[in-house]
């Protein structure tokens, strides 16, 4: 169904865009970074990111994508407004609901 990651948690991380989070995957390395992009299978594209591995010194990278099979947690600051981030991602959804199908030339 076109449309219904709006109102997934795939929905609200891409209205994150160009917010700085931290990634925890399964093996507990920890990415810290600005999200780029999401794709729907929740990969998530990040850039300027410190990559924290268990029990080894951080590493920084221009880019990195983080494979949503294997994200623990997303981090988000403090200070963000969750209502507001769902309100956009609410807004994006019906915005898309709007669009009228392409029509054939008769």
């Amino acid at each position: 169904m076109p449309g219904a990651e709006s109102s997934t948690l795939i929905g609200f991380l891409q209205q994150l865009r160009g917010t700085q989070v931290e990634i925890e995957m399964m093996n507990s390395t920890i990415a810290t970074g600005e999200i780029t992009f999401v794709e729907p299978n929740m990969n998530t594209h990040m850039r300027h990111v410190k990559i924290t591995a268990k029990g080894k010194n951080p590493e920084m990278v221009d880019t990195y994508m983080v494979c949503g099979s294997k994200i623990r947690y997303v981090i988000m600051p403090e200070a963000i407004n969750t209502d507001d981030v769902l309100l956009k991602a609410n807004s994006a959804k019906s915005r898309e609901g709007r669009k009228r199908p392409e029509r054939e030339n008769e």
